[in-house]
Formats: structure tokens, C-alpha cells, sequence
């Protein structure tokens, strides 16, 4: 007889990937689901949301940052090193302010010798890694 997964723990891990009901879970999770649920079995458990969350996660399919969470971000000051999203490329600029109105993320581009100031949608702005720091002497 084959297993048969508990119907709500299958619904949290396709919530958990953003599936349609429709969608077969990947097998990589659908492993990874099994293998702890046998191992929870024997130590006469049952599944929990935070197991079925470490499913998702150690399976390499965690939840990505929310994309705005910039523009909650308290500690980044006008000068910042940031990286822009500007023709299909990351280009290197400084971080002048945020328009909380327009939800938009204000930089100067290098490119532009800092000269021109341009608005990104969150989306379109992060930190730069250190490592990224590091290569243009910055870090």
C-alpha cells in the first residue's frame, strides 16, 4: 500500500512553495517530507508546522525576503553603497533617500558620475554584498 500524505500537510508545503492545489510537490521535498515523517513515526510524533517548515527549507526552497523590505530599512543612510537595477543590469550607485509616497528607492548612479538623481521600485535596489564591496574597493 503506498503512503499517502496527510492532506493538510500538503496543502502548508504547497502554500510554503507559492504551488497551485493542482501542482504535484516537487520530489525533492516530497522526499525530504517522507524521510521525516518516518523518523517522527518512530519516536511516536506527528509532523508539526515548524517540521513541515524545515521540509521547505532544507530542501533549498525557503521563502525569498519580501522585495519592499527596503524601504523599511532603518539603518541605511543617504551615501550608502546600493546596486540598482537599470537596463537589464546591476549598476553600482549611491542610496539618497526613499519616497515613501511613491514607494520608490531614490540613487545616484555612478554611470551617471552621480549627477542625476533616479527612482527604482524596491525591487530594483539591494546592498551590495560584502564580497561585491570587496571587489570595487569598498569593503
Amino acid at each position: 500500500m503506498p503512503l499517502v500524505m496527510d492532506e493538510n500537510h500538503e496543502a502548508i508545503l504547497r502554500n510554503a512553495l507559492k504551488l497551485e492545489s493542482n501542482t504535484d510537490l516537487p520530489s525533492d521535498v516530497v522526499d525530504l517530507y517522507w524521510d521525516i515523517e518516518r523518523t517522527a513515526r518512530r519516536l511516536g510524533q506527528n509532523l508539526s508546522v515548524h517540521e513541515l517548515i524545515l521540509v521547505v527549507v532544507l530542501a533549498g526552497r525557503p521563502t525569498q525576503a519580501d522585495p519592499t523590505s527596503f524601504l523599511d530599512e532603518r539603518d541605511i543612510k543617504t551615501g550608502d553603497r546600493v546596486l540598482a537595477k537599470y537596463r537589464n543590469g546591476w549598476k553600482w550607485g549611491r542610496f539618497v533617500k526613499h519616497d515613501h509616497q511613491q514607494k520608490k528607492v531614490i540613487v545616484t548612479l555612478d554611470d551617471d558620475n552621480g549627477e542625476e538623481e533616479r527612482r527604482f521600485s524596491a525591487t530594483g535596489v539591494r546592498h551590495p554584498s560584502r564580497e561585491e564591496l570587496k571587489l570595487i574597493g569598498e569593503a
